[in-house]
């Protein structure tokens, strides 16, 4: 298996092209009337052409297996739905956060209505108890749906590249072909 590529990669092979492209069109309008039919420059001239035309060709190689990475992972699709992931947790962790809130609100309030109607702490501990355990599992789902957000967010910062691997842990993991096989 090949190593996969990353966006500093991409930008890398960019960056050839942009640099390389036009450096080989102006070496190959370079003739022999231009050299004065030195053939010792024209070789050298002609092996730093063929020489850069193959950084072009290793460029043109990994844009092609970007795109190929990237249909192979659900292309367009996977990013759709990434973005929908993103957004429902962003919901997802306000409602629990609205739950957490509300269950400590009515723990609060059914402890001092008990407490007016006479009721002594170990009895209110027995019919309210704390509500501790249940706010740890919140505050877990929280940290997880957190986690999930931040990998799928380097996954979408990798652009154009998407390096798969920061979508490890979450739902497209091998990316949308994977998850429809699952």
């Amino acid at each position: 298996m090949s190593k996969p590529i990353t966006k500093t990669d991409f930008l890398a092979a960019v960056r050839a092209k942009e640099i390389i492209l036009p450096a080989v069109v102006e070496l190959q309008k370079i003739d022999s009337a231009a050299l004065a039919g030195n053939s010792y420059t024209a070789k050298t001239i002609s092996r730093a052409v063929s020489a850069l035309q193959m950084h072009l060709k290793d460029a043109d190689k990994l844009f092609a297996q970007v795109e190929t990475n990237f249909q192979s992972a659900g292309g367009n699709e996977l990013l759709g739905q990434v973005a929908r992931r993103m957004s429902a947790i962003t919901g997802e962790i306000n409602l629990i956060w609205r739950t957490m809130e509300l269950l400590r609100q009515a723990h609060d309030h059914k402890v001092n209505s008990l407490r007016n109607d006479g009721f002594t702490q170990a009895q209110i501990d027995q019919i309210e108890p704390d509500p501790q355990q249940q706010l740890a599992d919140h505050a877990a789902a929280i940290k997880a749906l957190q986690a999930e957000q931040e990998k799928l967010h380097a996954f979408v910062a990798t652009a154009p590249a998407y390096e798969l691997h920061h979508l490890a842990g979450t739902s497209f993991e091998g990316g949308l072909n994977q998850l429809e096989v699952a």
